[in-house]
């Protein structure tokens, strides 16, 4: 199989940023729960403390939600390089892959596409990926 478009750079670029969010979400609730303990400096909150313990909920499910979502992605780029793999080990060059790319008379197979060649059969290439 001839890859004439190899994977793109978006599920990585996604990954790291939600990776970057979920680190400022682990700061932001280590700086609120830094300025919770008692100091001898510290302003007693009073009626405040309330909204302090909410305050820092959204951090703590925004590390939530963001780590999934990293993982999510990384997952993601790790399945495209398989596919991409076992795509390249079973099929002849009667195929080409191009990632990234939807197209009419294609079938698309965990973000890429594989065009038949003419005069190829196409079950061979499906029997490839089921198994």
């Amino acid at each position: 199989m001839k890859i004439l478009q190899s994977s793109g750079k978006h599920l990585e670029r996604q990954a790291q940023k939600s990776l970057g969010l979920a680190v400022l979400c682990i700061l932001a609730a280590s700086i609120l729960v830094l300025i919770s303990f008692p100091l001898p400096t510290r302003i007693d909150l009073g009626d405040y403390e309330a909204a302090f313990v909410l305050a820092i909920v959204f951090p703590v499910l925004g590390i939530l939600y963001y780590s999934r979502r990293y993982g999510t992605y990384r997952m993601g780029v790790e399945g495209e390089t398989r596919v991409t793999q076992v795509l390249a080990s079973k099929l002849s060059d009667d195929y080409y892959l191009v990632n990234d790319v939807a197209r009419a008379l294609s079938f698309s197979i965990s973000g890429s596409t594989l065009f038949k060649k003419p005069g190829s059969s196409i079950t061979d290439a499906m029997a490839v990926i089921l198994c």
